[in-house]
């Protein structure tokens, strides 16, 4: 149920429906009369797609983030017994499936992290965590196509592990804890897009994982500022993403789940 109810929120949260909603809710005053009230919100729906299409606007929610957990390279990591990246970073399952060929969605910055760090450190366990964000999946789970993705690139696939049950961020946590069983004293790396890192490191903490070294990728923002810039395909995206964080940290947290 909670799965379900992440994703209609989702839908209603997205930011290309706020100006519909401004929007409805001045025709419905202006019928109460409410004729001030109403104007400024039907003003409102008008301004918010501009706000959101400024870069730096967006930029600022999604930064916070995005800087929660510090940046670091594979060469300060030290030792490492066991590397995780979370799902989200392939394509939705039909389309691999028709055309038989894995694909990589904007966050490929996981996969690509994963297959360095695996060089980087053989002898560690390379987990891959995730089924599929879809509400009803079809076609190709995403461990189908991250194994067709490493055949592709000549990659012996027994060199990684899949957990291939997860649908979220929560049952990410559970189940890797009870399929990767870490030891005491174990390192541990955990691998997501930055925007996605606080929310994953406060889930994984209440799952039970005490030795996690976070390893942020996939930035979409700037250290400390953004440059001034009209673009409304940007500005919405920063828009969505931090909405999609932000309210998903406070369901997490009023479900007990961080």
């Amino acid at each position: 149920m909670f799965f379900i109810l992440t994703k209609i929120v989702g839908v209603l949260i997205e930011p290309i429906l706020h100006s519909l909603y401004l929007g409805s809710a001045a025709f419905i005053l202006h019928l109460f009369r409410q004729r001030q009230t109403a104007t400024f919100l039907f003003c409102a729906s008008i301004l918010l797609p501009v706000l959101y299409s400024i870069t730096p606007i967006g930029a600022a929610f999604l930064r916070p983030l995005e800087n929660h957990a510090p940046q670091i390279s594979s060469a300060q990591l030290g030792p490492v017994d066991g590397i995780i990246i979370l799902g989200g970073h392939t394509k939705s399952g039909l389309l691999p499936q028709e055309r038989g060929q894995g694909q990589v969605s904007g966050s490929a910055e996981r996969f690509i992290t994963a297959l360095a760090l695996a060089d980087r450190y053989p002898d560690a366990d390379v987990w891959f965590s995730g089924l599929s964000g879809a509400l009803q999946h079809k076609g190709w789970s995403e461990a189908q196509s991250i194994r067709a993705l490493l055949g592709e690139l000549g990659k012996d696939i027994r060199r990684f592990q899949f957990e291939e049950a997860s649908r979220n961020t929560a049952q990410n946590s559970s189940l890797m804890f009870e399929e990767a069983q870490p030891l005491p004293g174990q390192r541990w790396v955990l691998v997501t897009s930055a925007s996605h890192m606080r929310r994953a490191a406060a889930s994984f903490a209440k799952a039970g994982w005490t030795e996690l070294i976070l390893y942020p990728v996939d930035y979409q923002t700037r250290p400390s500022t953004e440059e001034f810039r009209f673009n409304p395909s940007r500005g919405f995206g920063l828009i969505r993403t931090a909405l999609h964080e932000y309210i998903g940290m406070a369901g997490y947290w009023l479900t007990g789940k961080v």
